[in-house]
């Protein structure tokens, strides 16, 4: 029995629920919807509420790109869930959980859990290809012996229909000869028997779903290393024979439903009727049917299995061979089982193909296409033979997008496009849709091949044929038409006239604004959207994932990408700077055939469809309009920016000020880049200049081109500043009795405060902030310092009563895990990796090891404050001066030299930030200045802020300066433009503002002071 280990199984999950948590929202939602209705009704009035605000919050974790807001989500989702354990829709949504927090073996415990409850949905509606991946090399055995069952109950045709019966001949009938025709041949005890065993089928494979089901459970969490687990047995069940009752009973089923000739299809006539509902007239949406049992298995394809998962299972499944095997091959002895590993690889390729009919969990369409890719010589066949070929081929590139490659590569075209004329109206627009469904590999290179294949090959002009049949299809069906018609005009450098690409782009306009037929609106609009000619390996449209990606805002394209690569050979090619070439040169050719059609004419048809009340209609002509427009700042400028700036501009900066989809945001932000490198474009930005920058400052963290638009928008535009950044206040809080505030620190979504009587404070940093969650005394004297070491989840605390205590934040409560003696008072703590600094009592730094040892640097100077920076400790000192101290070599380096006492008094330096490689210090306006700004690298002074307050601490962004004042204000100050003060913050009071924070996402301040109040303000 073949054992799988820890990794095997986390890998399949993993990559399961990776793919589903990048799917789309709806994708999500078709497989929850699905378990809520298999959830018993007893308890569904219950449980319902409970669950949809798990789901609910979960959506809101993967949506969201603030840590915070992600963390609580999940969190609460799952103690919600926590209290249904056996619930298949909580199985679900934990183990969906677990992978976002980083938990693998909880996720997969999880997901394996609905094996366990539900296995026929699992397998069948749920994960599918897990269930191949993972469960069916343990279920070899059961196959092999149904199908040993089926082909007993069929051995009895063979002599009906003049095959011979001795040692040479083939035992599954089934192979030679199409199903219905074999039913129609069949006893009714037959049908029954068939019947029965297809029931019994299903409950065996379900039963041993359940037992190895919790074997994996068993194997992750064992994790490969306590102990070994044996894999379970296989369960069988005996076949019961069948009453003479139930067959009368049948054939009187079989004459009220009107089949007198006895053709009663037990087993197929679902999957027949599931193969017409998948046929190209229909709508259908279904994802998986039930897995049925193997129809055809020969002895060959399971040894080959066997090798494949090495598994040692014996092949002796005689009467099963396929036709085409040899004698020797379906009485191979054992000793085939040691040679099969080292077949060719051309018979390996071969094999493996039969072996993918052998699988069970496939859908009806996959099986057809699986027997039809096997025999690609239909294609070259009659007339009839050769469009059902292309049928077949169409529903498995829009079942299973990731086959077209192997259609691309073994189909014949010539065949096919010979047969387009003979063929009936819907038989020709089949063959058009499999022709412009093939040009949709993931490699342009490929694209171009098959088109010049397309163009050049038949024994007529097929751009000419295909012209003609674009002036008499349906309106739903012109757009595919026209689409692979302007592919195939493009395959050479556009000319300025040609009669192919202006009916095809006329034809997509004019579906684009037939109001009457919203589906051919629709597939117009897609159709420009795919033009851009960018494939996932499963035939997806990239231009709306590619185009966030040319925003910095890469995310969905990597996800994509990612989940892609799970489903590639290692042996394919990957993107290469000639595939990236081809794809930009195709893209430049394609947007400006569109674009310059009619002077933009398109562009108007667009912008009516991106007001439509249809929302796939808007979707996709915004995404259309975003790619062309921003085609336009890449081709040469003929005019046609004009035009696009009057369709385009307004429902834009609609999109981009209102929309609350940061997608939408970013997609909208694309195509005004182009109009902003433009002066007319800009000048028409003016009247809605200060919506945009308020969103763009809100969108850069998002998206890379947010802030390099910022900047352009900014520029020469100082008084606009102020307007950008507005802070309010959202809350104050009086903790007088704890005397000073000497320290606050934000760590995710909790503010931690330090209090001159030794308290430490533990509050919410959202929501209802600064609602007080701990309160927790340990220090016996002032904690005057607090500092969070990345990423340990560990809190450190300085204290004047000689201490440092380390705390555990990573639970819901502040838990104090170490005490270290400093043997000295502890001022202003930094930490590091093994090391913290602290100023002592008296002169210099001292250098603490929390292994015990000590040593004191700077002797000479009474330190004030101190930064560390990546080894590098740079202390303020009370003379004024500013040091640099390499912790590594001990040498020291002087940044500004102190001063002497000015009529009795000092100017000493009260705080110090260090970022991006500027040291920013903080004193008193000695010379006009309070804040000056150094150069890390060489010591040269490069900026101040001219405040005429004396700065007590201070806090820096990725944009603005934040200075705590003694006078109780804060002023805040443009980072980039340091003569400009943004506004000032009142506390209401006279005191010292000792100390300020910000969160992760620069977006609230929260500030303590010196008569113990604490405040926090949001930047809106």
């Amino acid at each position: 029995m073949a054992t799988t280990t820890a990794s095997q199984i986390l890998h399949h999950t993993t990559a399961f629920l990776s793919e589903t948590l990048s799917q789309p929202h709806d994708h999500r939602h078709h497989l929850l919807s699905t378990l809520r209705r298999e959830a018993p009704s007893s308890n569904k009035t219950t449980t319902i509420k409970p669950l949809n605000l798990a789901v609910e919050n979960l959506e809101n974790a993967i949506s969201t790109t603030n840590p915070s807001i992600r963390s609580s989500s999940l969190r609460l989702a799952q103690k919600v869930l926590l209290s249904y354990p056996d619930s298949l829709l909580s199985s679900l949504l934990l183990s969906l959980i677990y992978t976002l927090n980083n938990r693998p073996t909880n996720a997969s415990i999880s997901l394996l859990n609905i094996f366990h409850l539900d296995p026929s949905l699992a397998r069948s509606q749920i994960a599918p290809v897990l269930f191949e991946e993972l469960f069916l090399v343990h279920l070899l055995p059961v196959l092999r012996w149904f199908n040993e069952q089926r082909s007993r109950i069929l051995s009895s045709l063979t002599l009906d229909w003049g095959y011979d019966s001795d040692e040479n001949s083939i035992g599954d009938v089934s192979i030679v000869v199409p199903c219905t025709k074999l039913l129609s041949k069949m006893s009714g005890d037959q049908a029954l028997e068939l019947k029965e065993l297809e029931s019994i089928y299903e409950e065996v494979i379900d039963e041993n779903c359940k037992v190895f089901a919790k074997y994996f459970k068993e194997v992750v969490t064992n994790g490969d290393e306590n102990r070994m687990i044996t894999p379970p047995s296989v369960i069988l069940k005996e076949l019961r024979k069948v009453d003479k009752s139930e067959v009368s009973d049948e054939i009187s089923k079989m004459e009220e439903l009107g089949l007198m000739n006895g053709r009663y299809n037990p087993m197929w006539t679902e999957g027949e009727r599931s193969v017409d509902f998948l046929s190209f007239s229909g709508a259908s949406k279904s994802k998986y049917s039930s897995p049925s049992y193997p129809q055809r298995v020969s002895p060959e394809t399971i040894k080959n299995i066997s090798c494949r998962r090495s598994t040692a299972f014996p092949t002796s499944l005689n009467s099963d061979s396929e036709p085409e095997l040899s004698l020797e091959d379906n009485m191979a002895s054992s000793g085939a089982s040691s040679s099969c590993c080292s077949e060719s690889e051309a018979e390996i390729e071969e094999n493996n193909r039969k072996m993918a009919l052998f699988e069970p969990t496939q859908s009806e369409t996959q099986k057809q296409k699986q027997a039809t890719v096997a025999d690609f010589s239909s294609l070259q066949a009659e007339q009839t033979e050769r469009i059902a070929a292309v049928g077949i081929l169409l529903k498995c590139m829009l079942e299973d997008g990731k086959c077209r490659n192997t259609v691309a590569d073994k189909a014949e075209l010539a065949p096919v496009l010979d047969s387009f004329m003979s063929a009936s109206d819907g038989e020709r627009f089949e063959i058009v849709q499999f022709l412009y469904e093939l040009v949709k590999l993931n490699r342009r290179t490929f694209n171009e091949q098959i088109l010049h294949i397309i163009k050049d090959e038949g024994e007529f002009c097929s751009m000419h044929i295909f012209l003609s049949y674009l002036q008499v299809t349906l309106p739903d069906q012109s757009p595919v038409v026209a689409g692979l018609l302007l592919q195939l005009d493009l395959l050479v450098e556009p000319r300025k006239m040609s009669i192919y690409r202006e009916e095809a782009i006329e034809s997509l306009i004019s579906s684009l604004r037939n109001s009457e037929f919203p589906a051919a609106q629709i597939a117009a609009a897609e159709t420009i959207v795919s033009l851009q000619g960018r494939f996932t390996v499963s035939g997806k449209s990239l231009t709306r994932a590619f185009l966030l990606k040319q925003a910095g805002h890469g995310k969905i394209y990597k996800n994509l990408m990612r989940m892609e690569q799970l489903g590639k050979l290692s042996g394919e090619i990957e993107e290469n700077l000639e595939e990236e070439k081809a794809a930009e040169e195709w893209e430049r050719k394609m947007a400006f055939a569109l674009v310059s059609y009619e002077f933009g004419l398109l562009f108007e048809a667009l912008a009516e469809g991106m007001r439509s009340r249809c929302a796939e209609l808007r979707s996709a002509c915004f995404v259309s309009a975003t790619w062309l427009v921003h085609m336009l700042g890449i081709l040469p400028d003929t005019g046609i920016r004009a035009a696009a700036r009057v369709c385009f501009l307004k429902l834009l900066i609609e999109i981009f000020t209102s929309s609350k989809d940061i997608e939408h945001k970013v997609l909208s932000l694309v195509a005004l880049n182009s109009f902003i490198k433009d002066p007319e474009g800009l000048h028409d930005l003016t009247s809605s200049m200060k919506d945009i920058k308020k969103d763009l400052r809100e969108l850069r963290k998002s998206s890379s081109l947010a802030v390099e638009i910022l900047k352009v928008l900014s520029a020469g535009h100082d008084s606009s500043i102020a307007e950008l950044w507005t802070h309010n206040e959202l809350v104050q809080v009086d903790c007088s009795g704890n005397g000073e505030v000497l320290s606050i620190t934000f760590y995710n979504d909790k503010i931690f405060s330090g209090h001159s009587d030794g308290t430490i404070k533990v509050w919410t940093g959202k929501g209802s902030i600064l609602h007080l969650i701990q309160e927790i005394r340990e220090h016996t004297k002032a904690v005057t310092s607090l500092a969070v070491l990345q990423p340990g989840e560990k809190l450190y605390s300085g204290s004047l009563d000689r201490t440092a205590r380390v705390w555990s934040i990573g639970n819901e409560s502040l838990t104090c895990v170490q005490v270290h003696d400093m043997k000295d008072q502890v001022h202003n703590l930094v930490v590091a990796n093994g090391i913290c600094c602290f100023i002592p009592q008296g002169a210099g730094v001292k250098v603490h090891s929390w292994n015990g040892g000590s040593k004191l640097l700077n002797p000479n100077k009474y330190v004030k404050c101190l930064s560390l920076v990546h080894g590098k400790l740079y202390c303020g000192c009370q003379d004024s001066s500013i040091q640099e101290i390499d912790l590594t070599t001990g040498t020291l380096a002087t940044i500004q030299h102190g001063s002497r006492k000015l009529l009795g008094k000092t100017n000493p330096i009260h705080a110090l930030q260090v970022q991006n490689g500027l040291i920013y210090s903080a004193s008193s306006p000695f010379d006009g200045a309070a804040v000056k700004i150094w150069n890390a690298s060489n010591y040269g002074l490069v900026g101040s802020l001219p405040s005429i307050l004396e700065v007590r601490s201070m806090a820096i962004s990725s944009d603005l300066i934040y200075v705590g004042c003694k006078a109780g204000t804060v002023e805040i100050w443009d980072r980039k433009k340091q003569q400009n003060r943004v506004e000032i913050l009142q506390t209401g009071t006279n005191d010292k503002v000792l100390c300020m924070a910000l969160n992760a996402n620069e977006d609230v301040l929260v500030i303590g002071t010196s008569t113990g109040q604490i405040q926090a303000w949001g930047l809106s």
